[in-house]
């Protein structure tokens, strides 16, 4: 057994005289140096609450540290965090650096390769060390399970963001719709608008025509007043024509003839109405005023006649002016109506323009905050994508890495049973011996002396079964190493 353990030992230095010297001090200065060149793109791409838990598995960071690095108030920020980490790990030396490269080829592989120009094998040597493969499968289970938290939270993530999603996509259709009918009821406003300025220019025209009507209006009252006072006065001097008349007429009737006849002398040249005589005269003046007479009524008469023509033309100018002004008058009633009404329309479609306004105008800030909401929505469903991308793709290799460790762990339980029944072989040739050595001892005694021997060989406890305990087969051992020394010189 011993020889087999010192073969071991022996195959072990041959193993690590023969690996490569990959953690020499010069080799570490140098990754240390590469760390260092690219520290600021390190710091924005480590996520040290990721990678503190194989680090505290590999022993080379307490609690402490870990506190410090996570929860201190001194460092805020991701890369803050991430800076304090790399300067705990350049004080822990080359396990510092062995831990963190091994974590970056567990986590990030690309920088990994970048940094030291090999390709990620994924072999977590210090936790083997640390903890055995007990804790690397406890290690990577705890990972397991993290990440398939991670996968369930980024599946009801996007569980909720396709509700979400849905959720959107109903109202930006209802806001579709309402736009829709925004733009009908945009279209219905212009007809109105359109409405209301054709029926504002009519309005205006009217006004314009109500204007001019009034402006008639006033004339013919204007011409109205003149023809009543024309009319006025042709009726004064009718009346005056008329007294004198009947003046002349008793003058005629009470004056001599010679009277008369120089009132025809007087008047027969001018056709004026006739004047009363001053002096009475005699009869003879009387007589041939008498018989002079139907001339100056004629001319009465005449002048009669032109001042009633004149009389019944103004009457009947009279009566187109008052039926022009009742005319002007229907008319400017209706229109003042139709200007009621128009008026009525027009406040009608401007609040209807205003409703409108206001409507479009909600609605347009509702439309752009759903348009807003959904943007977001969609980035934040591109997000839960790409992360729901990448935990499938860590799930992957989580399950390659599972499936590398079953076959690893395969392999150790192979040489593990290999081990046994070597182990086996060895405790059954150290139990032949073992029989060999107590029966000579036995022979030699039984010859030399009538003694009973109380040696293990003849002990009735004696249990050589294969499956005793590591401590009672070095006893055993070392039982054996000095019987074999005391005999040796029977032997010879």
């Amino acid at each position: 057994m011993s020889g087999v353990m010192v073969q071991r030992e022996e195959d072990e230095a041959q193993d690590e005289d023969c690996s490569p010297p990959q953690w020499l001090e010069e080799r570490c200065e140098e990754l240390w140096d590469r760390v260092e060149g690219v520290r600021h793109k390190l710091t924005r791409i480590l996520n040290p609450a990721k990678l503190t838990p194989y680090l505290r598995q590999c022993k080379v960071i307490d609690e402490q540290d870990e506190d410090e690095v996570l929860n201190s108030t001194q460092y805020p920020l991701r890369i803050s965090k991430a800076g304090r980490l790399l300067d705990i790990l350049r004080g822990q030396g080359q396990r510092g650096l062995q831990a963190f490269m091994e974590s970056l080829e567990f986590y990030h592989p690309d920088q990994y390769t970048q940094l030291t120009g090999q390709k990620p094998t994924q072999r977590c040597s210090l936790i083997l060390d640390e903890e055995g493969p007990e804790g690397l499968t406890q290690f990577l289970l705890l990972e397991v399970r993290k990440l398939r938290e991670q996968l369930r939270n980024s599946r009801l993530c996007e569980r909720r963001l396709s509700q979400r999603c849905r959720v959107a996509e109903e109202e930006r259709s209802r806001a579709e719709r309402k736009a829709h009918g925004l733009r009908h009821d945009n279209l219905q406003l212009e007809r109105l608008r359109q409405d209301w300025e054709s029926a504002s220019r009519e309005l205006g025209k009217l006004k314009d025509r109500h204007l001019d009507q009034a402006v008639k209006y006033s004339r013919a009252l204007e011409e109205q007043h003149k023809a009543t006072t024309r009319e006025r006065e042709l009726l004064m001097q009718i009346e005056n024509l008329k007294s004198r008349l009947k003046d002349s007429e008793k003058q005629s009737l009470e004056v001599p003839d010679g009277s008369t006849s120089s009132c025809v002398i007087s008047n027969g040249g001018d056709g004026s109405p006739p004047t009363l005589p001053k002096k009475p005269l005699q009869n003879s003046e009387a007589q041939k005023t008498c018989v002079s007479t139907p001339a100056p009524t004629t001319g009465v008469i005449a002048l009669m006649d032109i001042l009633q023509q004149d009389r019944v033309e103004a009457a009947e100018q009279r009566q187109e002016l008052c039926d022009l002004i009742t005319k002007l008058q229907q008319e400017l009633q209706g229109a003042d109506e139709l200007r009621g009404k128009l008026q009525s329309q027009c406040e009608q479609l401007q609040l209807k323009v205003r409703t409108l306004q206001l409507d479009w105008e909600t609605e347009q800030k509702r439309s752009e905050s759903y348009f807003n909401q959904i943007m977001e929505l969609e980035k934040e469903r591109d997000q839960a994508l790409r992360s729901r991308d990448s935990l499938q793709l860590e799930y992957t290799d989580c399950l390659l890495d599972k499936n590398h460790l079953r076959k690893r762990i395969a392999e150790l339980q192979a040489s593990l049973e290999q081990q046994q029944r070597e182990l086996e072989r060895e405790r059954e040739r150290w139990r032949e011996q073992m029989e060999q050595t107590a029966s000579l001892h036995c022979s030699h005694l039984s010859l030399c002396s009538e003694e009973q021997c109380f040696g293990l060989c003849c002990t009735p406890d004696l249990d050589l079964s294969p499956n005793q305990s590591m401590s009672k087969k070095a006893q055993s051992k070392g039982q054996t190493h000095e019987t074999s020394g005391g005999e040796s010189p029977l032997y010879t």
